[in-house]
């Protein structure tokens, strides 16, 4: 294969027509590789780790597994679910939305049809 040339920003872009940057941080400083593929588009990006099923730590012998791009190199999840008072308090809200949207829209129509 070789090795990827070093350009300037200007070569660099000078036949691009269309332009996707992808941002990766290594927040835990680990061994951390980037594979690129061409392939669909679908802005996704998936993460692989080597972790333990059970408590999620980091451990080089085990074989690269999937998991959500919220774990963190210590096996962390960043992602906590909600408790139950804040997801019935959401709901509630989005309870008001539905009750009253179709009430909003017919008051909204007439400006926006202006």
């Amino acid at each position: 294969l070789g090795i990827m040339p070093l350009l300037s920003t200007q070569d660099a872009l000078e036949n691009c027509d269309t332009m996707n940057v992808v941002t990766l941080g290594n927040p835990g400083n680990t061994n951390q590789c980037t594979i690129l593929l061409h392939n669909y588009e679908n802005y996704y990006v998936q993460r692989y780790m080597r972790v333990n099923a059970e408590n999620k730590k980091l451990n080089h012998n085990l074989p690269l597994q999937p998991v959500s791009r919220g774990y963190t190199s210590n096996g962390q999840s960043q992602f906590i679910p909600p408790d139950s008072n804040s997801i019935a308090k959401h709901w509630k809200m989005l309870q008001t939305y539905f009750n009253n949207v179709e009430e909003v829209i017919e008051e909204l129509k007439p400006i926006a049809e202006k």
